[in-house]
């Protein structure tokens, strides 16, 4: 299940829309995004996979349950199986305006948690402020590097739309956790059922303080 995520606790990495569904901050490289982070956050256990078809698979797993998980689709499919920490929060793509869902692991999170600690503060607060975001390389070459612009506050006009998107799409009800006797039918493709995992960037939960997921952040 996702868990609320405290920033200012992150714990260290160690090195080694269309109207059709959520609306997803997807990453190119060579370009530059600029959001501004609003409301809370989630961290969860995702694990990706390519099915015996060929096809790519990726399902939300329970904390307590991801080792017992990844044992069972390494024995089916033949393969190492692992599942890593995500997050993601909504966010305000300053490029069209839109209220996007980010959804990334420590690479990108982790100077979130940076400048919480900084500010003693919440990046998603009303006294948060926009970000830029730099992508680099392809796949396992893929380099984020991010900077705090400058405080900016959310409009009534921004949220609003972000009111409306929670209601469309709560963070904790989008990853939430498989049931452990649904993720082979989920990985093999014999359901049709698709969730978050499956529509988000393999690149891109503690809720912070935000009126976002039934936890208040004043705006």
């Amino acid at each position: 299940m996702a868990i609320q995520v405290d920033f200012q606790n992150m714990p260290e990495r160690k090195m080694g829309g269309n109207g059709q569904g959520p609306n997803y901050l997807k990453f190119e490289a060579g370009k530059t995004y600029r959001i501004r982070p609003v409301g809370g956050a989630v961290e969860f256990f995702k694990i990706f996979v390519r099915n015996k078809k060929g096809e790519f698979r990726s399902i939300v797993v329970d904390a307590d349950e991801k080792e017992s998980v990844c044992q069972m689709i390494s024995k089916e499919l033949g393969q190492d199986v692992k599942a890593d920490p995500r997050y993601a929060m909504h966010v305000i793509h300053r490029d069209d305006g839109q209220i996007k869902i980010l959804e990334a692991g420590p690479s990108i999170f982790e100077n979130f948690g940076t400048w919480a600690k900084a500010n003693d503060d919440h990046p998603g607060s009303k006294t948060g402020g926009d970000w830029v975001i730099e992508v680099t390389g392809e796949k396992l070459q893929r380099r984020y590097k991010m900077s705090f612009l400058k405080q900016a506050l959310v409009t009534a006009e921004e949220k609003a739309l972000l009111d409306e998107k929670k209601e469309q799409y709560s963070l904790k009800a989008l990853y939430s956790s498989c049931p452990t006797d649904e993720v082979m039918d989920r990985i093999t493709g014999e359901t049709s059922k698709k969730g978050p995992d499956d529509n988000a960037s393999a690149d891109s939960s503690t809720d912070i303080d935000i009126d976002v997921d039934g936890d208040d952040v004043d705006f």
